[in-house]
């Protein structure tokens, strides 16, 4: 049987979801689990295997996974293993922080390694030297304190600590895992919504998307729903009405204008898509704003 565990089962309310802490496994097994929170895990010492969807490898000093729940996983025949946790929503930690979109290691640790996890098509996980291994872990360290701590701004500063933490990590599986292999799967996908990400106003071909991933378009297609929940250019789609909305939220500049500035070419079409995706008129939004 599998284990579910929840934030109420840790001790958390759904207005912070949130929870850190150290586990020491020796000789017991840590047995199959799931959880609906996503996990950061580093293994600060010892060994262990770990069992991820059925597929074992030896676990050491230095690693960091991503999980996003849905990976069954356990850590089984531990020797002195210590395991740093990190359990958050990604709904409420990182939903506003666009500009993390723009990494491509951000994508490759927190979006795509756990996807492949938890279809069973993927084995990675980030190595970190004892350099990085120390100063994440003393990332980690200063969240835990803010978090068993009851000072005012508890919460606002663990937000700033844990998006420190994932905007070092994601540089890091830049640095070390996007460099090092070019070829790699998950890391031609996440060079591929990144570029995305920063070129959405500009004309984008579904087949230019495919080709950076090394992947049909079909795949690519598949993949990226399966992450991201809309097919690709739905999404660009989306991102420019969204940016649509918050020009017309701060200037008073014409329609035309706007749709231009979003990377619309067509001023009807951008009406369209607005309307489609809003259930309102870029003018009848601008009016409802007053």
């Amino acid at each position: 049987m599998i284990r579910r565990f929840d934030f109420k089962e840790l001790g958390v309310t759904q207005d912070f979801p949130f929870y850190t802490g150290a586990t020491l496994l020796d000789k017991a097994d840590f047995a199959y689990h799931t959880h609906e929170f996503s996990e950061i895990a580093l293994i600060t010492g010892g060994l262990s295997r770990h069992v991820v969807n059925g597929k074992s490898h030896r676990i050491k000093t230095g690693d960091l996974f991503v999980f996003n729940g849905q990976a069954a996983h356990a850590f089984l025949d531990p020797r002195s293993l210590k395991v740093f946790n990190l359990m958050y929503s990604p709904q409420f930690f990182l939903k506003e922080a666009r500009d993390l979109l723009k990494m491509p290691g951000y994508h490759a640790l927190f979006k795509l390694e756990p996807h492949f996890h938890g279809k069973r098509e993927y084995r990675s996980h980030l190595q970190l030297s004892a350099n990085e291994l120390s100063q994440t872990e003393e990332q980690m360290r200063r969240i835990e304190q803010e978090f068993l701590c009851e000072r005012d701004g508890r919460e606002p500063m663990i937000r700033v600590l844990f998006l420190e933490l994932v905007i070092s990590l994601s540089r890091l599986y830049s640095q070390k895992k996007l460099s090092e292999n070019r070829s790699d799967r998950i890391g031609r996908i996440a060079e591929a919504v990144a570029y995305l990400e920063n070129q959405f106003r500009e004309p984008i071909k579904l087949e230019t998307l495919a080709h950076k991933a090394n992947l049909s378009v079909s795949q690519f297609q598949r993949i990226f729903k399966d992450i991201y929940d809309v097919p690709p250019m739905d999404y660009i789609l989306r991102k420019r009405v969204r940016l649509a909305c918050e020009i017309i939220r701060q200037k008073d500049d014409k329609i035309i204008s706007i749709a231009h500035e979003c990377g619309f070419s067509d001023s009807n079409y951008f009406a369209r898509q607005f309307r489609k995706i809003t259930g309102q008129t870029p003018s009848e939004y601008r009016a409802s704003l007053r």
